[in-house]
């Protein structure tokens, strides 16, 4: 988490400070697996990777509250293969940005694309992989908001016939 802290002078004369969040991370083991999710297998007790299915889409959700000043956030992936097969891998998300008096029942949908990683061989078996989502997602300043995150291997883009390691997702203010 990145804080900056801004020093206020009050109209007394006394000093308050402000901080200012610009990043959320959230680890694989924070998330929670939804209905379809992953067995929540942690791939090595270090790094707390977790492996989402070749063959099966699965997901995890994470609750957190945006601070009032967020309006959307860039998402950044941090994931690896444990495996030493090449293909693509295509990861999605979809956030539920809630407010109050929202209806806390309604299904949340399955994830939608927002990235393809590429194994191709020119990254080591456990090599870390930061990627940048594809754009920026809608949060409700100050809201309850639900992001669900998962792999999406039906999808014609995900070749990698190996399960795919997901060690977190940095939540970054860029609105």
């Amino acid at each position: 988490m990145t804080v900056q802290t801004n020093r206020m002078i009050r109209d007394d004369g006394s000093l308050t400070f402000r901080q200012t969040v610009s990043d959320i991370w959230i680890p694989a083991t924070d998330f929670v697996a939804s209905a379809a999710g992953p067995a929540l297998e942690i791939v090595d007790a270090a790094h707390h990777g977790m492996l989402f299915d070749t063959t099966t889409a699965e997901s995890v959700s994470r609750a957190f509250v945006a601070p009032p000043y967020w309006n959307a956030v860039a998402l950044t992936w941090y994931t690896y293969n444990p495996t030493s097969g090449d293909g693509g891998v295509v990861m999605g998300y979809y956030m539920e940005d809630l407010v109050n008096g929202s209806s806390l029942t309604a299904e949340t949908p399955t994830p939608v694309i927002d990235i393809t990683i590429t194994c191709d061989g020119s990254e080591d078996e456990d090599d870390l992989v930061i990627t940048q989502g594809a754009s920026s997602v809608a949060v409700s300043p100050g809201g309850y908001n639900v992001l669900k995150v998962g792999r999406l291997p039906v999808d014609a883009a995900d070749t990698l016939a190996a399960d795919y390691a997901l060690l977190g997702v940095l939540l970054t203010r860029s609105a």
